[in-house]
């Protein structure tokens, strides 16, 4: 018995070593991969898990970037200090504005009256997903979703009209840290990862290349062009935002790119309402309701 108790025990030992190789090699395996972005090796991974943030945490950050906002308007807001140009591109991001910088009527409304509503409108099988992360070309957001809900919103930059990113449903297939940047193919010199020109930044997630090659969410060296259409097709981020994301955000997760046009037709809707929208609405839906002779719910 005793030892059917030790041959039971190495038999868990190795099956444990074995997983656990399993999934680290599944994760920092290089990706030599062909495109304009591209990065060619890993220096290292993270695969570590952050505490997740609750629901009236991200609540009360909503709250604070909005403040934050205000007081860079009222020192006088001109887009050209950095840290204050990415404070409002997150506050558009997070209200479902067109991410560009800019402090226009749109922002201005959004940031001054009170009764209004941040929505989205998602598919029923992103609850039963975990992760899932969808990126709308049109208003220059990534929002990812945890099990339906929104859990974090993010500018971006994107292609430009040259080399536009693709409307696609990707999978992210590696996640590497301080990639290499191959110089697209010669025309320019390569950057070693790390460095502070690296146009990849310091941190890429490359996506599925059944169809596309070479794309990916990374950081960046020139700040200033999110919220911009400006990359060679690849999702340009904040470096912080995009270091955030690489933290949680597990490979396989599924990235969804489109248009409004195209996100609409897959099922998603990313918009804000005000008060005066929100009732009629509901006045809408009452008269319809009395219409077909439904009980008002």
């Amino acid at each position: 018995m005793a030892y059917l108790k030790r041959i039971t025990a190495i038999f868990i030992a190795l099956m444990i070593l074995f997983s656990r190789g399993a999934f680290s090699d599944d994760i920092s395996q290089d990706k030599v991969l062909t495109g304009s972005e591209v990065p060619v090796k890993t220096e290292a991974v993270v695969e570590e898990m952050p505490e997740e943030n609750t629901e009236e945490e991200m609540g009360k950050a909503a709250q604070d970037i909005a403040s934050i906002v205000k007081e860079i308007i009222a020192k006088g807001y001109n887009g050209t200090v950095l840290e204050d140009r990415n404070q409002v591109l997150r506050f558009q991001a997070e209200n479902n504005l067109v991410v560009d910088g800019i402090v226009g009527s749109m922002t201005m409304k959004a940031l001054t009256e009170k009764n209004k509503k941040v929505c989205d409108i998602v598919p029923e099988e992103f609850n039963e997903k975990e992760w899932i992360i969808v990126i709308n070309k049109t208003k220059k957001i990534l929002t990812v979703y945890k099990n339906g809900e929104v859990y974090r919103k993010y500018p971006v930059a994107l292609g430009k009209h040259s080399s536009p990113t693709p409307d696609h449903k990707f999978t992210i297939i590696n996640k590497i840290v301080d990639p290499y940047w191959g110089g697209m193919g010669g025309k320019y010199k390569p950057v070693r990862g790390g460095d502070l020109n690296n146009p990849l930044g310091r941190r890429w997630l490359g996506l599925s290349t059944d169809k596309y090659k070479g794309y990916g969410i990374h950081g960046n060296s020139d700040p200033f062009t999110i919220g911009k259409y400006i990359s060679a097709g690849c999702i340009r981020m904040i470096n912080e935002d995009v270091e955030e994301l690489f933290e949680y955000i597990p490979v396989r997760t599924e990235v969804w790119i489109g248009t409004e046009g195209v996100l609409e037709k897959w099922g998603i809707r990313q918009y804000i309402e005000y008060h005066n929208q929100i009732a009629a609405r509901l006045e809408y839906k009452y008269i319809r309701q009395i219409v077909h002779n439904l009980p008002y719910i």
